[in-house]
């Protein structure tokens, strides 16, 4: 059993939130992704609804703040607006930082049938990309060739 604490990041105003629906039927298939393997996630006590401009917007300059409602007992996964670290040129649907040991998704990648959330679960867990990685440096044609070289 995994207790999960959910960060759900809103506009100060409290506005521009995630549905609680979805969030629901993101931990369900959570739950059966990983049912093969005996894991099973529950929400460690009451969801954390943040009402913060500056975390909604640019969650990565303000760390800091995330640190402060982090539980140390759960795993914890914060739903955002843009899940973009700041000065990454790019799309990041979501990531794990492991000196953290949080996970930050972007709320439009929770829905039931996505796999982002379970994807950033697997980093959590200690597995790496079954591909060639280029996290922090894309995959181009032009720098990598096609097929993609193997790291072997």
């Amino acid at each position: 059993y995994v207790p999960i604490k959910f960060h759900l990041v809103q506009k100060s105003d409290g506005s521009g939130g995630i549905l609680l629906r979805n969030v629901l039927e993101q931990l369900c298939a959570l739950n059966n992704d990983f049912r093969s393997l005996g894991i099973q996630f529950y929400i460690k006590g009451k969801l954390n609804i943040i009402n913060d401009d500056r975390l909604y917007t640019h969650h990565y300059n303000y760390r800091n703040v995330m640190e402060t409602y982090r539980d140390p007992s759960a795993m914890n996964i914060w739903l955002v607006d843009n899940a973009n670290p700041t000065g990454f040129d790019g799309y990041v649907a979501g990531y794990y930082t492991n000196s953290k040991d949080w996970l930050v998704i972007q709320k439009d990648e929770i829905k039931s049938f996505t796999y982002t959330l379970p994807h950033e679960v697997g980093h959590f867990f200690g597995l790496l990309h079954t591909f060639n990685g280029w996290d922090m440096d894309p995959w181009t044609m032009e720098a990598h060739g096609n097929p993609a070289p193997s790291m072997s």
